[in-house]
This record gives C-alpha cells, structure tokens and sequence, in this order.
C-alpha cells in the first residue's frame, strides 16, 4: 500500500426474513482496540462510512456479504477491486471523497470465527445464544403521486428491529435447550426487568465480541507473520497470495 491506512475491523447484523437483507447493526474496532464504534438502527451503513477517516483498511469475515450493504453508497468503486466470481476479495473506492478500501479475512485465515479462540488462543467470550428471527425487519413497497414527474410512483421503504424487546416472544426463537442460557445472558448485557429486555444493547453485544475475535486473531496472525517472514498481512489479499510471495522469497 502506497498511503499509510488506518485499519479497521468491522461486522454487520442483519435480517434474513426477506428477500432482500437489511443490516440493522455495524461494529468496528481500530486495529488495538482502542477505538470502537457501534451503529443500530436505520443507515448504520451509511454512519459507519462516514466516520471512517481517509485512507480506511477495512477488515470483514466474509466480505462478500458484509460488502452487499456498502458498495451501493460508494460513490466510485475502482477497477483494481478484486473479485473473482462471487468471492470478493476487495474492494476500494471513494466515499465522499475519501479512499476507503475492504479486505476479506477469510481469504487470507480460511476458517470460521468461531474456530479463532482455539487457533489463536483468545477468550471466547460468552457462548453466543442470538434470537436472529426476532430481529426482523419488513420491506413495505408504497404509491404516491410525484408531483415533479406528475405520475403515480412506488418506492420502497422499509423497518429495523425495535430497542426494546419482550422476552415471552424473543425464547420463541431460541432451541428449547439454550433458553435458560439466553435469559442468563439477557441479564447480564441487555436486562430492563424480568420481561422486557433491550434489543440494541444485546446486539452491539455480541457483534463486539465477533468483531474482538476477528481483530485479535487477525492481528496475532498478522504479528506471527512478521516475525517468522518479515511479511505483513494487510499487504495481501489472499493466503495464496503469502504463499506466492513466500516462495517468491526462497
């Protein structure tokens, strides 16, 4: 990389009811952990682009998904974006005037999340109990005259889950066996009283924690790189691409 990039680790919630996913919750941590923020709600996407500074690195586990909620608000994608069927491998452009560009991880450390804290000695954290079918959102499509262009137009418009959930409802959505666990969880991260819990905080909970283990065992990895190869991670895109160099090397 010619400029020097700030990195970042980043990670959406979204729905799945629908045909069309709608994110409704971002995270992102600077590369030390010094740095967190936290979205919920309607345009996290939108938020999180525009508090990334110029010059942004940004890491997601499975790019090619989390990509699907940014590129439409880039206002130019360069050709030197890589993407190779669909498998996106990265993609740089422009945000209002900024050059951001999003690396997969996976492509370079090829197993899922869960499988860091073993690979890279990490804690956990608390075991993940997420009741994704309550975390709905709704697509409604509406008609209304346009009296610019003096027709009958329809647009999209759309929800994102609520803050505050009922917890009689959300277990509905959890395997009977992971109930107590949930509710235990409830009250240690999101609790209000013993029927409503909020939504948002349990969350931006657990997405922190997916996006603390992704920064932690990419950055040891990255760091283990180095001292063995004098190679850096952020440098590549893949880890056939560290392979190559590495052999390039002998």
């Amino acid at each position: 990389m010619n400029k020097k990039y700030t990195v970042y680790y980043f990670d959406f919630e979204a729905s799945t009811n629908g045909e069309k996913h709608i994110p409704y919750c971002v995270c992102l941590s600077n590369s030390s952990g010094t740095e967190i923020k936290t979205y919920y709600g309607k345009g996290c996407a939108r938020k999180m682009l525009n508090y990334l500074p110029n010059y942004s690195l940004c890491y997601a586990h499975n790019l090619s998904y989390d990509i699907n909620f940014i590129i439409d608000l880039l206002n130019v994608v360069y050709s030197k974006s890589i993407i190779k069927g669909s498998k996106v491998y990265m993609i740089a452009g422009k945000y209002n005037g900024k050059s951001l560009t999003f690396k997969d991880s996976l492509c370079v450390i090829s197993s899922p999340l869960r499988l860091f804290p073993s690979m890279f000695n990490l804690e956990t954290g608390r075991k993940e109990c997420f009741p994704y079918g309550y975390y709905q959102s709704f697509i409604q499509k509406i008609k209304y005259f346009d009296e610019d262009e003096l027709k009958i137009v329809e647009r999209e418009i759309y929800t994102v889950p609520g803050e505050i959930g009922i917890i009689e409802d959300a277990v509905k959505y959890i395997d009977e066996e992971d109930i107590n666990l949930f509710i235990d969880n409830v009250r240690s991260v999101a609790y209000i009283d013993e029927k409503i819990f909020s939504m948002k905080r349990y969350c931006i909970f657990y997405c922190l924690q997916d996006v603390r283990i992704l920064r932690e065992g990419f950055e040891t990895f990255r760091k283990l790189l180095l001292e063995q190869f004098d190679l850096d991670a952020y440098e590549y895109i893949s880890i056939s691409s560290i392979a190559h160099k590495l052999i390039k090397l002998k």
